[in-house]
Order: structure tokens, then sequence, then C-alpha cells
């Protein structure tokens, strides 16, 4: 897959933490140090 075709899809997935029906949901990643990182580089896409 293409950088460009990567960053697309993973524009399409909801902020970390807002979403409790997958992975991207409440929990270990969406928390902490992890999370705000996380959260970032979301942002930066």
């Amino acid at each position: 897959m293409s950088g460009r075709r990567m960053r697309a899809a993973l524009q399409r997935l909801p902020p970390v933490g807002t979403d409790s029906s997958g992975p991207p949901g409440a929990g270990l990643l969406a928390s902490g140090v992890l999370g705000a990182n996380i959260r970032a580089i979301q942002a930066a896409l």
C-alpha cells in the first residue's frame, strides 16, 4: 500500500479513545503517555 493510501486509510479511523466499538476505544491504547502519543500522531495525519 502506498504512503498516500495508508495515510488516507488511517485518517478514516476515529480518534483513539472516542469510539468504544473497536481497538481505538477507551483502554490501554487511549490512556496515559501512550494515548497522548497516539493522539498526537493522529492529529499530525
